[in-house]
């Protein structure tokens, strides 16, 4: 046997177990006795571990045998030292990856003098070994990252693998297979669609005999891998000290929302080829997309964003499309617009997306948080009520370190409801009145708001400086109903006009309050609203729509008499016959009393 092999293994157990499987380690003693040859090639158990059940569900895993065992040594009860002979067929892949893995320190101080092409295996188990580094980087992650890119190995088919096509069931997050001794690299092959994450290659070792090190483990490897994963939230009362974030809001027509979208950095490790993330949201027509206001990485803001004059080594940090029509959509976002954040543009005029690109590396940070803020605001085709308006974002990502195949996270969906209300226009016999006109404010002493609309359906305009298609007005038409889409709030309305000539023109205030969340106890769902009549008008000629069948009823008059005797008006005749009585009373009283 090598005696190097058996020096080095001794020394690097410890650092072996940090790197996905790769664990060749073992300690000589001085009882060493070799292990039969026939014994070095016999099958032997290997598992592959997961973190959950869900890791490995629908995996294609293959084990490529690299190198055999080529001598073996026991002190009896574990695996003390062994020498490999690499696999033929795969020596050029296996010496080219070697030879490609950027060797800046080696147990033989960096030289690759015995890298050799007809054994490149044994230089690697020697040297390669520097997992201490992390998964992340490291010398023998390169050479993995080059060897399973290689089409020899990938296309190996006619060499010594084997297919483990886990079966997952109940709770067991592993699968095992029994495989010929050697040393395996591990490849998770990516189907051409889907959304599953492809893992980095692994390798370890095969048991001998099974025996394993005193102080390693071989025969397994842990399968680790990361889905990217995308949330959205509505930010309610934005840039202030009192923000909230929310999966549904409520809001009329006009006002601005706020997005947030957030995720993480996905672990790009061995993704030569480049690494394409992207975030994509798509608002349904109820929406109009305003614009970015803020990304940021690890909550630091990105100062190289699209047409910002500051370029990062000639790339873009970030790039927003331009918002565009929904394509051959039906449902709910039909007429909406969608739009793309994608992340690591490498030409300032370029199309490549590619976050593992070297002039990123001190920005996209694996495991940093990426936040993107962005507005939009309620528009004039919400819908009232019922569903809501919706927004969702999913997240694109490439999936294979291997190839160039990309996934889709789920849909995140996040909803703004608005609210209306409903004016009856009467007479005190209960009669519709067509033509009376409404101005409506958001407080008394505010201006009068504006509306699109006619024919007694109106709503709120969202763009209240619009000089153009809009009426301050809202008219009733021949069923006397006015209906008012798009509020949510406390509202001031008045009469401006009766139709019966009538100068007593009443006013009052009213609340429409929209509810974005299922809630049993209030007995709402989301969507449901209320309205309450908050003041009403003094003379009593507005009340609270007991039938149901609007909000909100309004009467008109056409002379003194027709008015509630409750209300102001006789109120003040009340009191004036009551002065004026009285002052008779006074006056007979006197009189009487001179005449005595």
């Amino acid at each position: 046997m090598n005696s190097l092999t058996k020096r080095l293994v001794a020394g690097v157990a410890a650092a072996a177990t940090l790197l996905s499987g790769m664990a060749l380690a073992g300690s000589a003693m001085a009882a060493d006795s070799a292990i039969e040859t026939g014994k070095l090639g016999t099958d032997q158990p290997f598992t592959i571990s997961a973190g959950s059940v869900d890791d490995l569900k629908g995996k294609n895993l293959v084990a490529v045998k690299l190198a055999d065992y080529s001598a073996a040594q026991t002190d009896g009860t574990n695996i003390t030292g062994y020498d490999v002979a690499t696999v033929e067929g795969l020596k050029t892949a296996i010496y080219n990856a070697a030879n490609a893995s950027n060797v800046s320190s080696s147990k033989n101080n960096g030289s690759k003098t015995d890298l050799t092409s007809d054994n490149p295996m044994q230089w690697v188990v020697q040297n390669l070994l520097d997992s201490s580094d992390g998964n992340h980087s490291g010398q023998l992650r390169n050479f993995l990252t080059n060897l399973a890119q290689n089409e020899s190995i990938k296309n190996a088919t006619d060499k010594a693998i084997d297919t483990l096509n886990p079966t997952v069931s109940g709770d067991t997050a592993s699968v095992s297979a029994q495989l010929p001794a050697g040393i395996y690299v591990i490849l998770d092959k990516a189907e051409a669609n889907g959304d599953v994450v492809v893992s980095m290659p692994m390798m370890n070792g095969t048991t001998i005999d099974g025996k394993n090190f005193s102080n390693n483990q071989l025969g397994a490897v842990q399968y680790k891998v990361t889905k990217p994963t995308v949330d959205k939230k509505i930010v309610e009362n934005a840039g202030t000290g009192n923000e909230t974030k929310v999966e549904a809001n409520t809001a009329a027509i006009g006002d601005t929302v706020t997005y947030e979208l957030t995720t993480t950095v996905p672990n790009y490790t061995g993704y030569n080829n480049g690494y394409y993330l992207a975030l994509n949201d798509t608002l349904s027509k109820g929406l109009t997309f305003g614009k970015i206001v803020s990304v940021k990485i690890d909550g630091n803001d990105t100062e190289y964003a699209k047409d910002d004059a500051n370029l990062l080594d000639g790339g873009y940090v970030w790039h927003a499309d331009t918002p565009v029509a929904v394509p051959d959509s039906t449902g709910e976002y039909a007429g909406g617009s969608s739009f793309s954040i994608k992340f690591g543009q490498t030409e300032a005029n370029g199309v490549t997306f590619n976050i593992a690109d070297p002039k990123f590396k001190d920005v996209f940070l694996i495991g940093k948080k990426i936040t993107v803020r962005y507005t939009a605001t309620l528009n004039g085709n919400a819908v009232v009520n019922g569903d809501g308006n919706p927004n969702k974002v999913n997240l694109t990502y490439s999936r294979n370190p291997n190839g160039s195949e990309q996934g889709d996270s789920d849909d995140i969906v996040v909803k703004t409801y608005t609210g209306k209300l409903a004016l009856h226009k009467v007479d005190v016999k209960n009669n519709n009145l067509q033509g009376a006109k409404f101005e409506i404010r958001s407080s008394e002493s505010g201006d009068a708001l504006k509306f699109v609309g006619s024919n007694g359906t109106y709503t709120l305009a969202s763009d209240q400086s619009a000089t153009q298609n809009t009426v301050t007005e809202l008219e009733t038409p021949a069923s006397g109903i006015l209906a008012i889409n798009g509020l949510k709030g406390t509202y001031y309305f008045k009469e401006t006009k009766s139709p019966l000539g009538a100068t007593a023109l009443p006013s009052f205030t009213a609340t429409v309050t929209v509810y974005s969340k299922n809630d049993s106890g209030a007995n709402q769902t989301a969507g449901a609203q209320d309205v309450a009549l908050v003041k009403a008008d003094a003379n009593q000629l507005v009340k609270a729509d007991t039938t149901k069948n609007t909000d909100i009823v309004v009467t008109n008059v056409r002379n003194f008499t027709e008015m509630p005797k409750t209300g102001a008006t006789w109120l003040c005749i009340y009191a004036a016959m009551a002065l004026l009585c009285g002052g008779g009373a006074f006056l007979l009283l006197r009189s009487s009393k001179k005449n005595s």
